[in-house]
C-alpha cells in the first residue's frame, strides 16, 4: 500500500494544482444549488397549484351536488314517502350519476325511509353534521368527511330540507360524494413517479390515499409532523418525510370551502431534482476530465524534475535512521540546492559513524548499572509491598536468574535460633525436595565459612577446592562453581544466599559486589518478614488472651446473674437460664442438667429442644456416660456417641438425633457431684479444651449457685415449719390463759359475794382477809390477760394501736 504524505514535494504540487480547480468546482456546486433551489420552489409551486385545483373541482362537485338535492326534495315520491318508489328511483339515479356513492331521505328525526342502496343495518342520521345544519338552518348543508355507514367507502355527505307549506322539515335528502374521484384526477394530472395525493380530515384521518388507498385510508396519524403542518396552515408549501418516511416537497390547501378536509400533493425529492441533478453530474465530470489531466502533468513533471534527486536523498537519510551509518548519497555536489544539501547530509553521517561507536562503549556499561538498579528497585519494591517471605524471597530469586543468566541454581538458607541449623527456605532450578533433605549443620562444608565469617566465599572449581565437603550433590547436578554471600541486617548474619553456575565462572568483584547489595535488601525484607510474622503471633496471642478475658468476664456476669437470681428463680428456672447462656456460649444444639433427686437422677434446666423429647422422670440410678463423670469426677467429650462403644445405655439420646455429647460434673463445696451438665450437638463435634474449661467453670459457678439455691429452700422451709410450731404454741398459750382466767374470775365473784354480807355477816379480820384474796385474784386476772395478749402478738391476732 503506498504511503503518501501531504508533506511531500509531489503532494504539493499536486495541491496546488487542486487549488486551481477549487474555484470552478465551487462555481459549479453553487450553480447545481441554484437550479436545486428554483426546482424545489417550481416543484412546491406545482403541487400547490393542483391541490388548488383539486380543492376548485371539489367546490363545483358540491355546486352539483346541491343542485341535485334541491331537485330531490321537490320530488313527490321523497314528499309522499312512498319508500318503495323512492327507492327505484334514487337507485337509477345514483347509477346516472356515478360521482356519488349513496342517495338517500330521512325523516325529521334522521331515521331512513328511502336509499338507492339498501339498508342491511337500521342507523340514524341524527347525529350526522350535514342533517343537524339542514335541519337547523333549514338549508342546503354540508357534512364532514367520513366513511359512509351504507357504502363504507370515503365521501363528502350533503343534505338539503324537505319543507311543507309552514316551513317545518319533514324531512332532509341526502348525498354522499365519492372521493374516489380524486383517483381520476390523479390519472389526468399524470403525477411523476411516486408522488402522492392524500385528503384527511381536521383530525388528521386519511380519506383518501394515492397511491396505495387500501393501507393508509382510515389511518389517524395526527401527531405526524406532516399532517401537524397542514393543520395548522390550512394552505401553503413544505419540504419534509412523507407518512411512508419518504422525503418529498408538498403543496397542500383546504378541500373547498367546507374546512372539513385538506388535500396534499407530493412529489418526491429525487423527481423533483433530477434536471438539477443532471447537470451537476455532467459538470462534475468534465471538470473531473481537466483535473486528472493536470494532476497527471504535475505528477510526472515533478518526478522527472525533482523527486528522483530527492528520493535519492530520503533513501540514504532512511538507511541512516534504519543503523546503517556508512550510508552515503552519491551524488554530485553542486551549487543548486540539492547539492549542498547532499553535501551537507554526507558530513553529518561520517560525524554520526564516529559518535555511534563512542556510544555503544558507554552504552554497555550504562545498561550493566540499569540492570542492578532495576533489580534493587524491584526488591525494594517487594520489601515495600509486602511482608510475606516467600513472596519477597522468589522475587529476589527472579532477579537473580534474570540479571546473572549464567546462574544455574540459587538457594536461601537461613539460620534457626532454636535448632542452631541454616533450615532450607527457598530454591530455583534445582529440585527443592532432595535440597531440603539434608539441612547443613555446623562444621560442614562452603555454607559454614560463609555465615561465621560474615564475608563472601567463592569457588570457581568444586572439584579441586578442599572446602567442599559434600561434592556428590555437585556432581549429582552437574554444579562448578560457587558464590555464597551472607544475608546480614544490624550485624547479625540471618542466613546464606548461595549462587552455583554448571560452567566454570570466575566471579568479578563487580558481581560480588551486586550479589551482596541485593543479599543486604533480602536481609532487611526478610528481617522485617521475621518481625511482622512475631508481631502477629503476639497479636493472636493478645487476641486469644481478649477473647478468654472476655469470656471470663461473660461467664462471671452469667454467674453472677445466677447467685442473684435465686431468691427470685426456682431451680428449674436457675438451670433453665444456665443451659440457654450454654447454648450461646457454646454454639450447641442442646443443654441440660441431670441432678439427682431423692435416690433418682432427672434431667431438667432443659433448652434447644422440646423437654417431651428428653425423659425427665428419674431415671433410678446415672448409667453410662453419666455414671464415667460421677465416678471420675471430670469432664466427658465424646465427638460422635453413635461411633462410641464403651458406654451403655443412651437411647433417649440416639432416639433424639444428638452425636456430639460433652458433660461436666456440677460439684459441690465438699466435692460431691451434684449434677452434671451437658452440651449437646446434632452433628459430630470435637470440643476443643477451652470449650471444655468454658464449660466447667460454668458447671461450678452454677454448682455454688445450685447449692445455695437449694440451702435456701431448705432455710425457707425451716422457716415455715418454725413458724407454724410458734403459732401452734401461740395457741396452746390462749388456751392455757383463758382455762386459768374462768376460775379466778369465779374466785373475785365469790370473794365479793362474802364481803357484801350476802351469805351472812362477816367481821373486819375476815373482811380483809377476802379483800386480800380479791387483790391478789385481779393481780393474777392482770398477768393472765397479758400473757393471752402476748400469745395473741405473736400469732399475729392482734392490731397494734398507736396513741398519743
Amino acid at each position: 500500500m503506498i504511503r503518501i504524505s501531504f508533506s511531500s514535494l509531489r503532494v504539493r504540487l499536486l495541491l496546488l494544482v487542486l487549488l486551481a480547480v477549487v474555484p470552478a468546482l465551487g462555481l459549479i456546486l453553487y450553480t447545481a444549488a441554484e437550479i436545486r433551489k428554483s426546482a424545489s420552489v417550481e416543484a412546491q409551486t406545482n403541487a400547490l397549484g393542483l391541490a388548488q385545483s383539486v380543492a376548485s373541482s371539489q367546490d363545483d362537485l358540491i355546486e352539483g351536488a346541491r343542485q341535485l338535492l334541491i331537485s330531490l326534495a321537490q320530488l313527490p315520491q321523497v314528499r309522499q314517502r312512498d319508500s318503495d318508489a323512492c327507492n327505484t328511483l334514487f337507485a337509477n339515479l345514483l347509477k346516472q350519476f356515478p360521482l356519488y356513492v349513496s342517495l338517500g331521505a330521512v325523516d325529521a328525526k334522521g331515521n331512513p325511509f328511502c336509499s338507492a342502496i339498501p339498508i342491511k343495518t337500521p342507523f340514524s342520521a341524527a347525529d350526522r353534521t350535514y342533517f343537524q345544519r339542514a335541519v337547523q338552518y333549514r338549508d342546503f348543508a354540508v357534512g364532514d368527511y367520513t366513511i359512509g355507514r351504507v357504502s363504507g367507502k370515503a365521501s363528502l355527505n350533503f343534505g338539503y330540507p324537505v319543507l311543507d307549506d309552514k316551513g317545518t322539515v319533514q324531512a332532509v335528502v341526502l348525498a354522499a360524494l365519492d372521493l374516489a374521484w380524486l383517483d381520476k384526477l390523479v390519472d389526468k394530472a399524470q403525477l411523476p413517479s411516486g408522488a402522492t395525493l392524500t385528503v384527511i380530515d381536521r383530525k388528521g384521518t386519511i380519506l383518501v390515499r394515492h397511491p396505495d388507498p387500501e393501507k393508509w385510508v382510515g389511518k389517524s396519524m395526527p401527531q405526524t409532523p406532516l399532517i401537524q403542518t397542514i393543520l395548522s396552515q390550512g394552505a401553503g408549501t413544505i419540504e419534509a418525510a412523507g407518512m411512508d418516511g419518504v422525503p418529498r416537497l408538498y403543496g397542500f390547501s383546504p378541500l373547498g370551502d367546507t374546512g372539513g378536509a385538506y388535500v396534499s400533493i407530493g412529489i418526491p425529492k429525487d423527481v423533483a431534482f433530477a434536471r438539477a441533478n443532471r447537470v451537476l453530474t455532467r459538470n462534475l465530470i468534465g471538470l473531473g476530465i481537466v483535473g486528472a489531466l493536470a494532476l497527471l502533468a504535475a505528477w510526472f513533471g515533478a518526478d522527472i524534475f525533482v523527486l528522483r534527486r530527492v528520493n535519492t536523498l530520503v533513501g540514504a537519510t532512511r538507511q541512516l535512521t534504519a543503523g546503517d551509518l556508512k550510508a552515503r548519497t552519491g551524488l554530485a555536489y553542486g551549487g543548486e540546492e540539492l547539492g549542498q544539501l547532499a553535501r551537507v547530509f554526507d558530513q553529518m553521517a561520517d560525524s554520526l559513524e564516529q559518535r555511534e561507536a563512542e556510544r555503544k562503549r558507554a552504552e554497555g556499561e550504562i545498561q550493566r548499572h540499569m540492570q542492578r538498579i532495576t533489580a534493587l528497585r524491584d526488591i525494594n519494591t517487594a520489601i515495600t509491598s509486602t511482608l510475606d517471605l516467600h513472596n519477597i524471597l522468589g522475587v529476589l530469586l527472579e532477579k537473580i536468574d534474570l540479571f546473572l543468566p549464567y546462574a544455574t541454581a540459587t538457594t536461601v538458607r537461613l539460620f534457626d535460633e532454636e535448632s542452631r541449623l541454616l533450615e532450607p527456605l527457598a530454591s530455583r532450578n534445582i529440585d527443592e525436595q532432595e535440597w531440603r533433605a539434608g539441612p547443613w549443620r555446623g562444621g560442614r562444608g562452603i555454607q559454614r565459612l560463609v555465615f561465621e565469617s560474615k564475608a563472601p566465599q567463592t569457588i570457581r572449581n568444586v572439584e579441586t577446592d578442599p572446602r567442599i565437603r559434600n561434592l556428590e550433590f555437585y556432581r549429582k547436578h552437574k554444579l562448578i562453581s560457587y558464590l555464597g554471600v551472607p544475608l546480614i541486617v544490624k550485624d547479625k548474619v540471618l542466613g546464606v544466599l548461595s549462587l552455583y553456575t554448571k560452567e566454570e565462572h570466575e566471579f568479578t568483584k563487580e558481581e560480588i559486589e551486586f550479589l551482596s547489595t541485593l543479599a543486604g535488601q533480602a536481609a532487611i525484607a526478610i528481617h522485617n518478614a521475621q518481625l511482622h510474622e512475631q508481631t502477629r503471633e503476639q497479636a493472636v496471642g493478645l487476641e486469644k488472651a481478649n477473647k478468654d478475658l472476655k469470656r471470663q468476664e461473660k461467664m462471671q456476669e452469667l454467674l453472677k446473674e445466677l447467685s442473684q437470681d435465686i431468691t427470685r428463680l426456682d431451680v428449674d428456672s436457675l438451670l433453665k437460664k444456665l443451659t440457654e447462656r450454654v447454648r450461646e456460649a457454646l454454639r450447641v444444639d442442646v443443654s441440660d442438667v441431670r441432678v439427682p433427686e431423692g435416690k433418682a437422677w432427672r434431667v431438667i434446666g432443659v433448652s434447644g429442644i422440646e423437654s417431651g423429647q428428653i425423659r425427665l422422670e428419674g431415671t433410678g440410678t446415672a448409667r453410662g456416660r453419666s455414671r464415667w463423670i460421677i465416678e471420675n469426677c471430670k469432664p466427658l467429650m465424646i465427638p460422635d456417641i453413635r461411633q462410641s462403644t464403651g458406654f451403655t445405655g443412651g437411647e433417649t439420646l440416639l432416639q433424639t438425633g444428638i452425636r456430639g455429647y460433652l458433660g461436666v460434673p456440677l460439684l459441690s463445696r465438699g466435692g460431691d457431684v451434684m449434677g452434671i451438665l451437658r452440651a449437646l450437638t446434632y452433628e459430630p463435634r470435637t470440643f476443643t479444651q477451652a470449650e471444655v474449661d468454658l464449660l466447667q467453670q460454668l458447671a461450678n459457678g452454677a454448682a455454688i449457685a445450685l447449692e445455695n439455691a437449694w440451702l435456701l429452700e431448705q432455710t425457707k422451709k425451716q422457716a415455715l415449719e418454725l413458724e407454724e410450731a410458734n403459732k401452734a404454741q401461740a395457741d396452746f398459750a390462749a388456751m392455757i390463759a383463758h382455762d386459768l382466767r374462768s376460775p379466778l374470775t369465779a374466785v373475785m365473784s365469790a370473794a365479793a359475794f362474802l364481803q357484801d354480807g350476802l351469805v351472812g355477816p362477816i367481821n373486819e379480820e375476815q373482811w380483809k382477809w377476802l379483800a386480800k384474796i380479791e387483790a391478789q385474784s385481779r393481780n393474777l386476772v392482770g398477768l393472765v390477760n397479758n400473757f393471752l395478749d402476748l400469745s395473741k402478738l405473736e400469732a399475729g391476732h392482734i392490731d397494734l394501736v398507736k396513741e398519743e
